[in-house]
């Protein structure tokens, strides 16, 4: 299982807010061994290179359809839509799918008003549990 911690502005040099929640995006494999890529915290214009980067990634090493678990989501502005957008952009020429998981409404409502909420299946939490993550290189 591979998993990636990419927080943003750690390599950008960003300055955030200190009230502000950084965004986490871990990727994990779920039972069926499909990729899950799960956000977490502000998804914002600081943040939301670290969303499309780990998508992009997440659809590289799988070349097919990979799951974005939004349910960790507390604020999105319409750069975060982008990354979205921009992840989408990229993994479409290779034939991959991505699928959209457990939005939170306010981020729901605004992929509704937007139109995007056509553009990506969005699906509910899923019931099961997911794998486990283990830390990057340690066998599983």
């Amino acid at each position: 299982m591979t998993v990636e911690h990419r927080p943003s502005g750690a390599a950008d040099g960003a300055v955030r807010p200190a009230a502000a929640a950084p965004l986490t995006v871990v990727t994990v494999h779920e039972a069926d061994g499909r990729p899950l890529v799960v956000a977490r915290g502000e998804l914002d214009v600081a943040t939301a290179d670290a969303l499309t980067e780990g998508i992009t990634a997440a659809v590289e090493r799988s070349g097919g359809e990979v799951t974005v678990d939004l349910s960790g989501i507390t604020f999105c502005d319409a750069a975060g839509l982008g990354a979205l957008v921009r992840a989408a952009n990229r993994t479409e020429p290779v034939g991959a799918r991505l699928i959209l998981r457990a939005p939170t409404a306010r981020l729901a409502r605004l992929l509704d008003v937007t139109g995007l909420a056509r553009r990506f299946p969005v699906t509910p939490a899923r019931r099961g549990r997911r794998r486990s993550p283990r830390r990057a290189g340690k066998p599983t």
